[in-house]
């Protein structure tokens, strides 16, 4: 158990402490961790979900009750989130969205990568695909749409809140990360064997997701200050602890086999994701309190994922 821990901690730990030397040493500047970013977003994760997705026979794809169980934990707490930033911290629409977001939406990119792949194995990438469809497809447009209903009053309609809502969904059918997987679905379903080759130039690139992806959060995390307040203490105790145990309780009301449950709690885990400062900076809403949460609960996602490891060895 004692390895586990620290094959699954220490190396990505240790990526994200030489992006964060590399912002203070004055290699990198932390504006640049966006052009890496990119790199991680449009090419090496999703060809290292296309890659797994592609391995795995098409009995072992993810059925409705396991995507169902991921996707009620990630919005759950987006809802639990929601109502609490609306009505006790008292924030505004658009705030209380970008809070939602940042207590529900986990750092799949990132951390979850190298995390899963190394506890669980080339089968981490499930829920990694999962998640990604749910935070693609509902968190992030309903997030959107949330953010610009709160910014309506201020000469823009109904009409186009629901517009940005729907260009949101289109444009998020359109990254490499929500298609590319989908099309390998599509190629084990029907039981296509790509070239070798062809296979190892994806695994060559998409290998390059948990490494890149940890430096990119280092480089983020970069001068980010944080000070101690009951919101910053609900946020990542909503992120870090609820979410994993809402899922637990969900497993077994959706009839999760044993063996999958392991993966499904420790992506609930993993800590929040760097996009949800990007769309806090671009609006102009919640920015220091999500890049506070962002920081303090990436730091303490060292503890609580080594629980989570334990906990459902």
């Amino acid at each position: 158990m004692y390895n586990t821990l620290c094959l699954a901690l220490i190396p990505p730990s240790f990526v994200i402490l030489l992006g964060w030397i590399s912002a203070r040493l004055g290699y990198l500047k932390k504006e640049q961790a966006s052009v890496l970013g990119t790199l991680v977003m449009k090419f090496a994760l999703p060809l290292a979900l296309l890659a797994g997705v592609i391995k795995l026979p098409f009995s072992e794809l993810p059925r409705m009750p396991y995507i169902l169980c991921l996707a009620t934990g990630f919005m759950g707490i987006y809802l639990i989130a929601f109502l609490l930033g609306r009505f006790l911290f008292r924030n505004d629409l658009a705030s209380s969205a970008i809070q939602a977001l940042l207590c529900a939406f986990p750092s799949m990119a990132f951390s979850g990568v190298p995390i899963l792949g190394l506890v669980i194995g080339s089968r981490g990438l499930v829920p990694i695909l999962v998640g990604n469809m749910v935070t693609s497809f509902v968190m992030i447009p309903l997030t959107l749409f949330l953010i610009q209903m709160g910014t309506s009053a201020n000469g823009k309609g109904i009409s186009a809140t629901i517009r940005i809502a729907l260009e949101s969904t289109a444009h998020a059918a359109k990254e490499p990360i929500v298609w590319l997987p989908i099309a390998g679905i599509v190629v084990s379903w029907f039981g296509i064997h790509p070239p070798e080759a062809l296979l190892d130039g994806i695994k060559l690139m998409g290998n390059a997701s948990a490494g890149v992806g940890c430096f990119v959060l280092g480089l983020m995390l970069y001068g980010s200050r944080f000070r101690m307040s009951t919101e910053l203490f609900s946020n990542v105790a909503l992120k870090n602890v609820a979410q994993p145990l809402l899922i637990a309780t969900l497993i077994p009301a959706f009839g999760i086999m044993a063996s999958n449950s392991r993966e499904l709690i420790l992506t609930g885990a993993i800590p929040v994701a760097t996009t949800v400062s990007i769309i806090a900076l671009r609006s102009e809403k919640y920015k220091d309190e999500t890049i506070a949460s962002t920081l303090a609960g990436t730091v303490l996602s060292i503890v609580t994922v080594a629980f989570v490891i334990i906990l459902t060895r």
